[in-house]
């Protein structure tokens, strides 16, 4: 399926570009689960800093500090994925800038 998306005028000499570059969903081949593993293997030696993953504990611990303060700042959150090595949040838009609400969670889920 082709995502198509109108553009205002002055951004029509752009459309090419935008249309080149845009992400058009999945790639028809993905990369084998087994693959992943030998991705990780060969980040570590590039990354700037170590990989950081979540095991259970960790995970139970970001979810509680993350329904706290959902909870103590009145966000509306959709849902939350807390994966291995990063999360997903969909929060409602709200007072707080989207920066300051990352910080909140980020600062809750801090362990010490």
């Amino acid at each position: 399926m082709t995502r198509v998306a109108v553009l205002p005028t002055k951004f029509a000499s752009n459309a090419s570009l935008i249309s080149e570059n845009c992400n058009h969903g999945r790639k028809l081949i993905q990369r084998h689960p087994r693959g992943y593993a030998s991705f990780y293997d060969e980040a570590r030696g590039v990354l700037k800093h170590p990989l950081l993953t979540f095991d259970r504990a960790a995970v139970e611990v970001i979810a509680a500090a993350f329904a706290e303060t959902i909870i103590e700042q009145r966000y509306n959150c959709y849902s939350c994925a807390i994966m291995p090595d990063h999360v997903h949040v969909l929060i409602r838009k709200h007072r707080d800038q989207a920066e300051k609400m990352i910080e909140h969670l980020h600062v809750a889920s801090k362990s010490d």
